[in-house]
């Protein structure tokens, strides 16, 4: 499978990946933009998915990524809310789920 196009190139991370086959993959990390970034592949081509920005954040990126199954899939990340300061926690949210 290609390397997924990550926005704003040589600024953007990528932190983790997850993959069911050559058909269904994922990975997280954060777009140049200074968000949170998720990408999917369906077997022929990437596409970002939306991911929440939490209330009141400068910037968010997800570190990494887990699944048990391709329908209980777990990222977990960081958002800094005052320079600083860092809140971190699970996210799964509907923005992850297929």
């Amino acid at each position: 499978m290609p390397t997924p196009t990550v926005t704003g190139g040589a600024k953007s991370t990528l932190n983790g990946v997850v993959s069911f086959g050559p058909t269904n993959a994922w990975v997280v990390g954060r777009g140049r933009n200074g968000a949170a970034l998720v990408e999917h592949w369906n077997g022929a081509a990437w596409s970002v998915v939306p991911v929440p920005t939490p209330a009141g954040a400068a910037s968010s990126q997800l570190s990494g990524i887990s699944a048990r199954s391709p329908s209980d899939i777990w990222a977990v990340g960081s958002a800094s809310v005052l320079v600083g300061t860092t809140v971190q926690g699970p996210y799964a949210g509907r923005a992850l789920e297929r």
